[in-house]
């Protein structure tokens, strides 16, 4: 791993949930700029789970994401779109970009 000139790094990252469900061991990825990742796997395998603590929304147990060679919290550039529809199609756009304002 070459993490000063990556654009992002995983380095031995380990996610385990409730300190015994091992989600995640051992995981190291060099990505350097203008690459094209793609994750793929069987349900359950631990993608979503990668994006989510590379986008900052959980913590790794173990292990380190570096960004733009910075460390979590991590830059704004970054999003993470879920892979589960949360819009209520009854409520106006409006109305559904303010509900987590209002949760």
């Amino acid at each position: 791993m070459n993490a000063q000139s990556s654009f992002l790094s995983l380095e031995n990252l380990n996610k385990t949930f409730d300190g015994k469900t091992n989600v995640l061991e051992s995981i190291s990825l060099d990505i350097q700029e203008g690459d094209f990742i793609s994750l793929i796997g069987p349900s359950g395998c631990g993608k979503s789970t990668i994006l989510k603590l590379i986008a900052g929304l959980i913590t790794p147990s173990d292990g380190a994401i570096n960004f733009e060679q910075r460390e979590p919290p991590l830059n704004e550039r970054l999003s993470y779109v879920f892979q589960d529809a949360t819009l209520l199609p009854w409520k106006t756009v409006t109305d559904n970009v303010a509900l987590p304002l209002q949760i």
